[in-house]
């Protein structure tokens, strides 16, 4: 990966440790979103192949298949564990000391333990689509789902499908003028190459890392170990900045990384948060604020 000169100034605050020379941006929910909402895009493919489907249904369905298919852990956490996010937002520095202790650590990494491939990928999206889009009788043919998720597997991969989070372009730009280079790592598939692809002339990145590629998944922390050994640097010298905080802030913060999670939606408990610590970002631009 190709060196840029850490020239930071005053004009990043304390956001930013001086000693930063590369900033890794979530993709899905931070640097992209999509155009229109996941159920409304499941619905038009719904309708085109011939499945009846009302969009609440689609809309309840979804987030329990997702959590299913790609985040089981969230549901075999300990409660204790299921506690830390929550308790961070009243309490983060006591919850941040929790994550930097070696035992923690070391539980971590065994507990998250995601190796993935893009082959698991795509057949992980396959059964998630059939199970969204079975039909309320159950009597969805194979080959009508199958036929469904390779429209929504073209759909996702379609840069017009989505648009740049508020903020983001600016920000990539301002960053690399300070001489950073801004990365996306994001628990996304090849797709995501094609997406970018769409926005070179809005938004240029230094790299992009995918969790296929790398072979594991957020908040598998050696989802993090492969980005730095890719780019080259040493955790201290890389910042984090997403949206999920087990993905994007917890893991991260594990192996050593400076972690910001954006809430651009905080509900009364997090906006607090937001107010009193420089790790809780209300939109991407505060970062430089």
């Amino acid at each position: 990966m190709p060196q840029r000169k850490n020239e930071m100034s005053e004009y990043v605050s304390t956001r930013l440790p001086s000693r930063i020379k590369i900033v890794l941006l979530d993709a899905v929910g931070t640097a992209l979103t999509l155009q229109r909402s996941v159920a409304e895009c499941y619905l038009e493919v719904a309708n085109e192949v011939g499945i009846e489907l009302q969009q609440g249904v689609i809309q309840g369905r979804f987030p329990t298949a997702f959590e299913r298919n790609f985040c089981p852990w969230q549901s075999e956490l300990p409660p204790d564990w299921r506690a830390a996010e929550k308790d961070w937002y009243i309490n983060g520095s006591v919850v941040n000391m929790w994550l930097k202790a070696p035992t923690t650590i070391e539980q971590f990494a065994s507990r998250f333990s995601f190796p993935v491939s893009e082959s698991r990928e795509y057949s992980s999206w396959a059964k998630l689509v059939s199970e969204v889009l079975l039909p309320v009788n159950g009597a969805g043919s194979s080959l009508v789902l199958d036929a469904a998720f390779q429209k929504l597997w073209k759909l996702f991969a379609d840069p017009k499908s989505w648009r740049l989070m508020p903020g983001v372009t600016e920000l990539v730009e301002r960053l690399q003028a300070l001489g950073l280079q801004v990365c996306l790592a994001s628990n996304f598939d090849r797709r995501l190459h094609q997406i970018m692809a769409g926005f070179t002339r809005e938004l240029r990145m230094d790299a992009i890392f995918v969790s296929s590629e790398l072979g594991f998944r957020k908040p598998d922390p050696k989802f993090y170990g492969e980005v730095l050994g890719r780019i080259g640097c040493r955790a201290e010298e890389v910042a984090m900045v997403g949206d999920r905080w087990w993905e994007d802030f917890a893991a991260p913060t594990t192996v050593g990384i400076s972690s910001f999670l954006l809430m651009p939606n905080q509900n009364p408990t997090q906006s607090k948060a937001a107010d009193d610590r420089p790790e809780c970002l209300r939109s991407l631009l505060d970062l430089l604020t």
